[in-house]
Order: C-alpha cells, then sequence, then structure tokens
C-alpha cells in the first residue's frame, strides 16, 4: 500500500477562490494594526497561562518563517526578560542551528549571556564563533574586548595571533599593536610591527612602524626600518615618495644634513619624474634652510627641468607638463627664461578642434598674461599675449569665454572702457554664450549702467528663448531696481513661449517674486495658471505651501501681517508659521486637488497628492480629518488580464476606495431607475 491517499473526490469546489482575492485578504490582514493588550496578572498560575500563550505565539511565527532572525531574537530576548535563560539559551541554539553563520545573531546571543554575566557561555560561544566564521572582524573584536575587560592579557594576545593568520588587511596587527602600547610593551610593539611589515609592506605601514621607533626605540633602530622599508618596497615595486620625503626629514631632524640630501638625490634617481612632485618640493625646502643658493639651483634646474624636458621632447603637446614646468620654473628662474619657456609653450598649437585639448592650451595663454601683468607689471605685453590667443582659437567651432572676460577686464584696468565694451560687444556677436553675456551685464550693472543691462539682457532673451535663466535674472535686475511692472512684464512674455509654459523653475521664481512683494492675490492667480499648465500634483502641493503660512485674503489685513514679520529681518516667508485659517484653506486645496486628479488618469500623481494630504494631516489635522485621509489611500493589488489564447498574466494596479464608492453609488442608482421603468411598465 501506498504512503499517499489518492484522492477520492475531484468534482470542483462549489466556491471558487481566485489568486487575486488570496492576496487582497493576506493584504488586508498585513496591514490591520495590533492593538496592545495590557494584561493584570494576579498570580503565578495567570502568569504562567501568559507565557503559555505568548510562547505559543512565537513558536506559530517561528513556523511560518523560520528564516526571520529578528523574530528569534525577540523571541530569547522575551525569554530574558522573564528571566528564563535556559529557555532563551535553547532558541538561540535553535536559531544558530538553522542560520549557523548569521554574525548579528551571534553578536546578540554573546552579549546576552555577558548582560547577565554568563562569562563562560559566552567564552564558549566566541571560541565556537571564530572558528566557523575566522574572517569576521566583529567577533574577533567583541572576543579580544572580552578579555582584555576581564584583565586576560595573555588570552588577548593568544587571540591577536591566531586573528592575524586569517587576516586580509592589517587592522588586527594595529589593533594588537595599540593594546601592547596601552600596557607599555614595547618590545612585543616592536616584533609585531615587524610581522606587520612582512606581511602588508606597504609603505603607509613602514611609516607607522618608523614614527613609533621614533617615539620608543632609538636612532639606530629608526634608521634601520626606514631602509628596510625602502628597499622592500624597492623590490616588490611599490616605492613611494613619501618614504623618503619622512626619511629624509627625520634625518634632517637629527641635524643628518648630508644624509638627508643623499636620500632627497636618491629618491629622485629612482622614482619616476610624474610621482616625484612632493618630492622636490620638500628637497627645495631643505635646501632653503640647510643649503646654499646654489644646492638650491641645482635642484631645481638640473633635476626637474631634465625631467620636463625629457617628457616634452618626446610629447611636445603635453600642455598638462608645460603647466607644471613654468609653475616650476616662475618660482626660480629668471624672467627671461620663464618668457622663453613660454613662448615654446604657445607656439605649440593643437592639430586638432577638440574644446578640451584647446582648454588646456589656452590657459597656457592666460598663465603666461597673467604672469607678465602681475609679476613684470607689463601690461601691454599681457594685452598682445590675449590678442594672440584670441586671433588663433577657432571660433566658428567654440570658444572659451574665459578670455574674452579676462582681456575685457585686463582693458577696464587701463582704463578703456569703450575698447572693453566693443571686445564684449564682438564676442557676442562672434560667439553668443550664456557665460560671455552674465560677464557683460555684471560689467555694466558694476558701472550702473542699467540702460545698458536692459539692451544685453534683451538680447540674451533673444537668443537663448528656450531656456528660463536669462528671463528671471532680467526679472530679478528689475526688481532689484524697483521696476516690478517691467519684472512682471518679463516673466508674462516669458510664460507666453510654449517651451517655457511647462518649465517649474520659471513658475517658481514668477510666484517668488510675487511673495516678496506682498502681492497674494496675484499669487494664487499664477498658482491657478501654473496648475493648468503643468497638469503634476508639484503645483498642488506648493500651493498648500504657501496658503499654510499666507494671510487670509478677507479676515487679515496683509498689510498689518507683513509689518509684524519685518520686524525679524531674518525669517523668510516659507518659515512663517502656520495659522488656523491657513490650514483650513490648505485643506481645501487638498481636496480640490483630489476631485481633479480622480477625473484624470494620471494615477501617480493622484496617489502622490493623497499621501501629501496623509502627512498633512498628520501635522496639522485632526483625529477625524486624519482619518478621513487615511481611508482614502489607495491599495496595490494584483489583477490578471488576458495577453493571448488561455493566456494571462498579473499585473500591480492602486484600488482607490473613492472609486468603490462612486461605483457603488452608479449601481443603486441604475438598479433603482430600472425599479422604476418596471413600476412604470405594470
Amino acid at each position: 500500500m501506498s504512503g499517499s491517499s489518492a484522492v477520492r473526490n475531484k468534482a470542483p469546489a462549489p466556491v471558487q477562490i481566485s489568486s487575486e482575492q488570496i492576496l487582497a485578504e493576506a493584504q488586508a490582514l498585513r496591514q490591520e494594526r495590533k492593538k496592545n493588550v495590557i494584561l493584570d496578572v494576579a498570580d503565578l498560575e495567570e502568569l504562567s497561562e501568559v507565557q503559555r500563550h505568548k510562547r505559543e505565539e512565537y513558536e506559530g511565527a517561528l513556523q511560518r518563517k523560520s528564516h526571520d532572525i529578528k523574530q528569534w531574537i525577540r523571541y530569547a530576548e522575551w525569554e530574558v526578560e522573564q528571566k528564563e535563560f535556559a529557555r532563551a539559551r535553547s532558541i538561540f541554539e535553535r536559531a544558530l542551528s538553522l542560520h549557523p553563520y548569521d554574525v548579528p545573531l551571534r553578536l546578540r546571543y554573546i552579549r546576552s549571556e555577558l548582560k547577565h554575566e554568563n562569562i563562560n557561555h559566552a567564552r564558549n560561544l566566541l571560541e565556537q564563533s571564530v572558528v566557523l566564521l575566522p574572517t569576521i572582524e566583529k567577533i574577533w573584536y567583541e572576543y579580544v574586548q572580552v578579555e582584555e575587560k576581564l584583565g586576560n592579557i595573555p588570552k588577548c594576545r593568544e587571540l591577536f595571533s591566531r586573528w592575524a593568520k586569517f587576516a586580509t588587511n592589517p587592522k588586527p596587527m594595529l589593533s594588537w599593536i595599540d593594546m601592547e602600547c596601552r600596557y607599555k610593551e614595547w618590545a612585543n610593539a616592536h616584533v609585531i610591527f615587524e610581522s606587520l611589515c612582512q606581511a602588508f609592506p606597504q609603505p603607509e605601514n613602514w611609516l607607522k612602524w618608523a614614527k613609533f621607533e621614533n617615539a620608543h626605540g632609538s636612532l639606530k633602530s629608526t634608521r634601520h626600518v626606514y631602509i628596510n622599508a625602502i628597499d622592500t618596497t624597492t623590490q616588490m615595486g611599490n616605492l613611494d615618495e613619501t618614504l623618503f620625503t619622512e626619511f629624509a626629514r627625520w634625518e634632517a631632524s637629527v641635524d643628518e644634513l648630508e644624509r638627508a640630501r643623499a636620500i632627497y638625490k636618491h629618491g629622485l634617481q629612482v622614482l619616476p619624474p610624474d610621482h616625484t612632485y612632493r618630492l622636490y618640493t620638500a628637497y627645495a625646502t631643505f635646501e632653503k634652510l640647510h643649503g646654499s643658493p646654489e644646492d638650491l639651483t641645482n635642484v631645481i634646474t638640473v633635476e626637474r627641468k631634465s625631467a620636463y624636458e625629457n617628457i616634452l621632447n618626446s610629447d611636445p603637446k603635453n600642455y598638462s607638463t608645460w603647466i607644471a614646468y613654468l609653475q616650476m620654473a616662475v618660482g626660480y628662474f629668471s624672467a627671461e627664461r620663464v618668457r622663453a619657456i613660454f613662448d615654446r609653450a604657445v607656439s605649440q598649437i593643437p592639430e586638432q578642434k577638440d574644446k578640451i585639448v584647446w582648454k588646456e592650451f589656452v590657459y597656457l595663454f592666460i598663465y603666461y598674461a597673467l604672469w607678465e601683468e602681475v609679476a613684470n607689471e607689463d601690461i601691454e605685453k599681457a594685452d598682445k599675449i590675449y590678442t594672440d590667443c584670441l586671433n588663433l582659437i577657432p571660433h566658428k567651432s567654440f570658444t572659451v569665454a574665459k578670455v574674452w572676460l579676462l582681456y575685457a577686464k585686463l582693458l577696464i584696468r587701463r582704463g578703456l572702457l569703450p575698447e572693453a565694451r566693443k571686445l564684449l560687444g564682438k564676442s557676442i556677436g562672434m560667439c553668443p554664450k550664456p557665460r560671455l553675456f552674465k560677464g557683460y551685464i555684471d560689467l555694466e550693472l558694476n558701472l550702473r549702467e542699467f540702460q545698458r543691462c536692459r539692451i544685453l539682457y534683451e538680447k540674451y532673451c533673444q537668443k537663448f528663448s528656450t531656456t528660463p535663466e536669462p528671463f528671471i535674472a532680467f526679472a530679478n535686475m528689475e526688481q532689484n531696481l524697483g521696476e516690478d511692472e517691467r519684472a512682471r512684464a518679463i516673466f508674462e512674455i516669458a510664460l507666453n513661449i510654449p517651451e517655457m509654459s511647462k518649465r517649474g523653475d520659471l513658475w517658481a521664481s514668477y510666484i517668488q517674486f510675487e511673495i516678496e512683494e506682498a502681492e497674494y492675490g496675484r499669487v494664487r492667480t499664477l498658482y491657478g495658471r501654473y496648475i493648468e499648465d503643468i497638469r503634476t500634483y508639484e503645483p498642488w502641493v506648493a500651493l498648500v505651501q504657501f496658503e499654510l503660512v499666507a494671510p487670509d485674503p478677507e479676515g487679515e489685513n496683509v498689510e498689518q501681517v507683513n509689518t509684524d514679520y519685518e520686524e525679524d529681518e531674518a525669517m523668510e516667508f516659507s518659515e512663517r508659521p502656520a495659522t488656523e485659517s491657513g490650514i483650513i484653506r490648505a485643506r481645501k486645496v487638498f481636496e480640490r486637488a483630489i476631485i481633479h486628479f480622480s477625473k484624470s488618469s494620471q494615477v501617480n500623481d493622484r496617489v502622490a497628492i493623497l499621501a501629501a494630504w496623509k502627512e498633512f494631516e498628520e501635522i496639522y489635522g485632526t483625529h477625524d480629518t486624519l482619518q478621513k485621509a487615511i481611508s482614502l489611500q489607495p491599495q496595490m493589488v494584483v489583477k490578471q488580464r488576458k495577453v493571448g489564447e488561455n493566456v494571462f498574466e498579473e499585473y500591480e494596479e492602486y484600488d482607490f476606495p473613492e472609486d468603490k464608492i462612486a461605483q457603488e453609488a452608479n449601481v443603486n442608482f441604475l438598479k433603482a431607475a430600472h425599479s422604476w421603468k418596471e413600476k412604470t411598465q405594470n
């Protein structure tokens, strides 16, 4: 006889249940809030009964979701609260048998034992954990910390020694060294540092060892560490200029100047030229302090110059190397030699019309011109450099606005204002860019030539008529000048452009302008237009935030409210406290928005506005209004649709309670109409 029983009744069930109904019921059960029941326990018998029911609940939950670690932890901690340590330990052990590699579970178990002073059991757990999970640092740290608190330092050393065998980074050994230093065991720390640098010979570890020997060792031991560091990193190919720099500085600090100089020179010889900038800088500083002027000159001119020349000979259009070469030359060479290098650099014109490459090339001209003007005070030479640069740039393909603006500022410093205006006008005529317009307008603003600014803004807006930035800047300038009607007209012109009416930043700037002018009626009108044009939930939320703090258009004196807030100049409009009338108006805005989106197909916006209404009621509403908002929140349900012959697919869809109410009302209305029709016919 087989072990499985045969199905006797194969007829369909009288009530069919779909997967959609099962999921809906599960979702409803999940959302039901469990009420906290406070039990009054009178005697031990009642306590035992309560504990039994509680254990049955936990066991049932674990049978359904045995993979839920948090549930196991809650169950065990509840038993600990009941002083049932044996039961709690049993639960932890059961959880570990199912999830032996879960680190948070093990740590909770260990800390629970430590909290109740079960030290030996905690040690057993820690030992078991580090054997099972030898690469988890948290467990090792916990184990070492426990033993150190108990004063068992030999055990700590043993643990660190075991941990170091599995370490993939220097953290365990560094922690071991810190412990030895806390107990002033310098010899042990020295041995550990030696093992650390053998296992992880990175330059930073050698430097930490050298710093330790400098503080607690001798000069000989410190020098030995630095020499071994350079030898080892050289063999492994990870030599770093920081080792040479720190080694030389240490030798200089103990008055071994010749040793320090030899170390600097050796580092410059063995390191590649593009990895010696800090070493060169440290060497130059050393020679400034301890060497002769000839030594300093030799350091700069011989070593670095030859390195840069070698690179430039193989790649003469390496502009980043030219800049580094010039930075070095400006600090140490004569003006004639620096000028000769500048002339060589700017003669290397790029062959391809790549703007990124040309930008690096143009920076050479800018550096050249600024050096002539500031260091040599040769303004005419700087003028010629800017002119040559502008003649070389292929303006039909692209331009570099920085050159035009710097040249114009140079002309202004020379007192040639008409020439500067002519230059900037030429720039926006040849290659109009927003940065050029902004620079020219800033120049005229500083000169208080507001009529010229208006002309420039008009050209700026005509050229970039599909971006809101020029219109916003133009309107802000008019507002600052007190020309409110001009600013308003500029905003209206921008909004009449089809591409601009959908830009939220333009609407926000226009509304902010009216708020600053305390024209709250205009603000409400603008929000109405904003909602019609954008047709998303963001304008509705912005209108709610405005109505919360705005004065009542009928009940309050707007001028008096604004005067009250002018006493606190630091308070922005959005920082004002909400008023009772503002809360009522904001709630009405939400109601209008919900009606609006219920008639549209914008499901996501409808969900967002309902969520915003719920959040609003949680802050400002009453219990009744909050419950109303919660009752209208949509639920995600799973439905089926036909995609082929006998083929269905599941999809998720929001289910709105408001739609159900409307559908039920329509059904009732149709039933009543049908009933009336039958009565009339009879």
